[in-house]
C-alpha cells in the first residue's frame, strides 16, 4: 500500500511536485533553496529510488539528474505511464538512470574515479515495510559523502508506517559530524501532496540559514527514541519498531 508517486493528467499540472515531494517537504526545500539554485546555477542531483520519477519535476534547464533504481520494471512504468522524466528532459535537464543496487553502483563509480559531485542527493528507499538496511549504515553514508560537491545536501526520506528511522538517521548523522535537520510537511489533497518526513544532512550554513529553510525545520520530539547506529556489521529493528 505504499504510494510511489502521483501525477496529474492535465497538461498545466503535469509538473506539479506531488506525493512525498511537495514544495514544503525536506527534499523540496533542498532542491529549491540550495545556494546554487538561488543563484540560478545548474545543479547536479542524485536520486536513490526512482518511483514514478516525481523528483524530476524539480529539474530545470542545465540541471543533471541521475536516478538509481534496482527494479527495471519501475523504470518501465516511470517511462511509459508517467511523463516526469520526459517532461524534465524537454525542459532542458539531462537525466540518466542507473539500474542496479544503488549502493553497489555508487561504490563502483567511486572505484572508477567517477565521484558524481552531487549538490543534492535524495535517498528515498525506505517507505516500504521491507527496507534496504545497507543504505542507512555508517558505511553507506561514507559512500554518499564521497559523491557530494562542497556544500552538498543529503536528504533522507524517513516516512515509514512500521519503523522510526529518525533514531537511525540521527545516529549516523552524528557519527559523521552532521546535525540531523528534520522537516515534516502536511497532506494537501488539492495538490496531491502527502505528509512526509525528511532529514537533511549538510554543513552548508548558507542553505540552512535561508529563512525558507530555517523556518520550516521542526524540532525532534522530546520523547524521540535514542539514536541507534547501524553499520554493515550491526543493525537492529527492535529498537526502532513502532508498536
Amino acid at each position: 500500500q505504499t504510494l510511489h508517486g502521483t501525477q496529474f493528467e492535465a497538461p498545466e499540472k503535469r509538473r506539479w511536485h506531488t506525493s512525498y515531494y511537495g514544495a514544503t517537504s525536506g527534499i523540496g526545500l533542498a532542491l529549491q533553496y540550495h545556494p546554487k539554485r538561488v543563484a540560478g546555477q545548474p545543479m547536479r542531483v542524485g536520486l536513490v529510488g526512482l518511483g514514478t520519477g516525481t523528483l524530476a519535476t524539480y529539474l530545470e534547464r542545465g540541471d543533471y539528474g541521475r536516478f538509481y533504481e534496482i527494479n527495471p520494471q519501475v523504470l518501465d512504468i516511470a517511462s511509459t505511464r508517467f511523463t516526469h522524466l520526459t517532461d524534465a528532459r524537454q525542459a532542458g535537464a539531462q537525466i540518466d538512470v542507473s539500474l542496479g543496487d544503488a549502493r553497489i553502483v555508487l561504490e563502483r563509480q567511486l572505484a572508477a574515479n567517477e565521484a558524481q559531485q552531487f549538490d543534492v542527493l535524495a535517498v528515498d528507499a525506505f517507505s516500504s515495510d521491507s527496507i534496504p538496511i545497507h543504505l542507512l549504515t555508517s558505511q553507506a553514508l561514507d559512500v554518499y559523502q564521497k559523491h557530494m560537491a562542497p556544500g552538498g545536501v543529503i536528504a533522507i526520506h524517513i516516512s515509514n508506517r512500521y519503523l522510526d528511522l529518525g533514531a537511525v538517521v540521527r545516529a549516523v548523522a552524528a557519527a559523521h559530524g552532521y546535525e540531523a535537520n528534520l522537516f515534516v510537511n502536511d497532506n494537501d489533497g488539492a495538490t496531491a501532496v502527502n505528509r512526509s518526513e525528511w532529514v537533511l544532512l549538510t554543513d552548508n550554513r548558507g542553505f540552512l540559514d535561508n529563512p525558507k529553510v530555517h523556518d520550516a525545520e521542526v524540532a525532534w520530539p522530546a520523547d524521540a527514541r535514542p539514536p541507534v547506529l547501524w553499520t554493515d556489521d550491526y543493525s537492529a529493528l527492535l529498537p526502532v519498531l513502532r508498536f
